[in-house]
């Protein structure tokens, strides 16, 4: 197995948790300042301990005016996870390229904008949760909504056995999941299978998975290749060419995530 170390990129913003903030008051909005809201949705009310929680966090201009805002990315977004058990809150990373440049986005009254981001290890242990999204919007570098983080009201979920995955810290599914998810794709019984970590151009993992079978398929091919998302454990929708592990050097052009 070739495979690099991934690092989660570090978000900038280290706040506790702020209660649900659905816009600002009275005496603010006559001050002409801005008025968001923030809300946060995730794809299921319940999980396979280990899957992916995918959060779609809506960003709304409730004001008169028009606003021009930092897309919600790692470095205005983060989320924070609360359990039965536990009031303190578990910052739970996304992810997110750090090459990805900030983008600014014109929001006209009563317009809204939405981001999908995948979580990881939101789903790691068993019980019941709830997520929050704290989202601190940018206007030309500087903090608007008098410099106040918005934080969403929270999206509940329950996490089960048996797991979907085994992820090492960072959130990325093991080698043998990789290759169970690649040998399920392929359909066709394998006398040998590799898979080699790698890293695309804006740095999300993906599985490159490499396997040869014991009779040719339907095609003819006798070896068959194909990237597996390192995160969300789906064959990516990027074709590998059959001899793609002959390039390993070469990263992979699919966006991952």
């Amino acid at each position: 197995m070739n495979r690099s170390t991934l690092r989660f990129p570090a978000l900038c913003l280290g706040l506790a948790f702020l209660p649900a903030c659905t816009g600002l008051s009275q005496a603010d909005l006559e001050d002409g300042l801005p008025n968001l809201t923030v809300a946060v949705a995730v794809d299921a009310p319940e999980y396979s301990r280990n899957a992916p929680v995918v959060a779609n966090v809506t960003v709304t201009n409730a004001g008169d005016s028009s606003v021009s805002l930092v897309m919600p990315a790692r470095e205005t977004l983060e989320f924070n996870l609360f359990t039965t058990k536990s009031p303190e809150p578990l910052r739970v990373e996304f992810v997110a390229s750090p090459l990805e440049p900030i983008q600014f986005q014109v929001l006209e009254p009563g317009a809204t904008l939405s981001r999908r981001f995948v979580l990881p290890l939101a789903a790691r242990a068993n019980g019941e949760f709830r997520l929050i999204s704290i989202y601190r919007a940018e206007l030309g570098g500087e903090d608007i909504q008098g410099g106040l983080p918005i934080a969403s009201e929270a999206a509940p979920f329950v996490v089960k056995d048996p797991p979907a995955f085994d992820r090492d810290s960072n959130g990325v599914i093991s080698e043998a999941d990789a290759i169970r998810i690649a040998q399920a794709h392929f359909a066709q019984p394998t006398k040998a299978v590799r898979a080699h970590y790698l890293l695309d151009e804006l740095k999300l993992g993906v599985w490159l998975v490499t396997a040869e079978f014991a009779q040719p398929d339907a095609a003819g091919k006798q070896q068959r290749a194909c990237f597996v998302n390192a995160y969300l454990g789906q064959v990516s929708n990027r074709p590998a060419r059959d001899d793609e592990e002959k390039f390993v050097s070469h990263t992979p052009q699919d966006a991952g995530t």
